[in-house]
This record gives structure tokens, sequence and C-alpha cells, in this order.
């Protein structure tokens, strides 16, 4: 990118903004010193389901306690695939994110929508004090 006045003040006001967005909190609920994270999948399409679902199921500091998706079908099968995962029935699911969003049990989500919510959910996610992984694009 060419360096003009226009970048420059551009990517100042840009920084200055989001100065104040980092936070050394995780979540809004205290944990315990040891106690996982509680993760909440938000999207279970191709990507959520064989891409980044595995890829939490295999931390271990991290546990996914809830999984949401407008498909119902497709949430509930991977509720009961991280129960599979974990030998229990602690995972559920949901179809609706604002569940996602009131429940204050989850520390963090991945989002992995349709690009087209994906600045949507960052942002409502942070507003609840929520940690967010989310794949490009952030927005169009």
């Amino acid at each position: 990118m060419k360096l003009n006045r226009r970048n420059f003040l551009l990517g100042s006001a840009a920084a200055a903004a989001l100065s104040g967005c980092a936070t050394g909190n995780l979540g809004t609920r205290t944990r315990k010193s040891g106690e996982k994270i509680n993760i909440a999948m938000i999207g279970v399409g191709i990507q959520g389901r064989e891409a980044l679902l595995p890829q939490f199921l295999m931390q271990e500091n991290a546990k996914v306690v809830l999984i949401c998706d407008c498909d119902k079908t497709r949430a509930e099968e991977c509720a009961g695939r991280v129960n599979k995962a974990y030998n229990n029935a602690d995972c559920k699911f949901c179809t609706d994110f604002r569940e996602v969003m009131e429940n204050p049990e989850i520390d963090a989500v991945c989002i992995a929508t349709p690009d087209h919510w994906h600045a949507y959910l960052c942002v409502e996610a942070m507003k609840h004090g929520k940690d967010v992984y989310c794949e490009k694009p952030l927005t169009f």
C-alpha cells in the first residue's frame, strides 16, 4: 500500500480506536486456576464441522460445550460428535446464536458461519465479553 497522508491518518485512527479493545480478560466469568475454557461453535457447516471442530476437540485447555447452527439436525449431530469425543453428554446444541451470546458460561466462540455473518457475530460476541476465533473475511 502506498503511504500517503490519507492512508496514514486512516491507519492512525484505526490503531487509536482498537488500542482500547485489547484486554487480558477471557470472557466474563471468573475461572479457577487450571479450569478449561468453555467454547461455543457458531456454525457447523463443512468448515466448522470438518476443519475447526476437530482442532478445538484436541485442545487440552479448552472444551466445546455448545454447538449452534440454524440447521437443527446439523447442530444436534455435531453436539453428539463432541459428546462422543469427550465420552460424556455435557455438550448441548441450539439454533439461535443469541442463546450463545447470553450464556455466561461461554468464554469464547468459534464463528464458522457464512461470510456475511462474520462481522455481526464477532461484534455481538465481543459486546457480551466473549473471545472470538473467526476466519477471514471478517466483513465485506
